[in-house]
């Protein structure tokens, strides 16, 4: 018979791996179509103390434990970058835009009122030195 194939040779058995492969495909295609159109998580300016992880992410200041829990934010109500830590872990210096111009920040880095820090005499402001 060289006529198309009747219903009858197309078992289960057979669809079964044919639908399995064309769904596969369609998962492949769709999440490389939302990958190319979602933006990418861009956590920037990482820093690590003996317990904890501190990063900027979305004009803010979060920290976590070393081993990824306890995501916190600790700044909001203005830009905030480049989080660092004091040498034994306690605070947090970090860059900041409140009122229109950057200074640094500390904060505790268990989170509590940013206060600004008085630039030392003499040594000039990142902003200045980067120009």
């Amino acid at each position: 018979m060289n006529g198309p194939r009747s219903m009858k040779s197309l078992s289960p058995s057979r669809l079964l791996p044919a639908a399995v492969l064309v769904l596969s495909a369609l998962t492949v295609c769709a999440a490389f179509s939302s990958a190319q159109s979602a933006p990418p998580l861009l956590l920037r300016d990482p820093t690590i103390s003996k317990t904890q992880i501190a990063f900027a992410y979305a004009g803010s200041v979060w920290t976590a434990s070393r081993d990824g829990s306890g995501l916190r934010r600790i700044t909001t109500g203005g830009h905030e970058s480049k989080p660092i830590f004091s040498p034994d872990g306690s605070l947090i210096a970090f860059t900041g835009n409140y009122d229109g111009s950057r200074s640094v920040y500390v904060i505790s880095a268990n989170g509590g009122e940013p206060r600004r820090s008085a630039p030392s005499a003499g040594l000039p402001m990142a902003s200045e030195s980067s120009s």
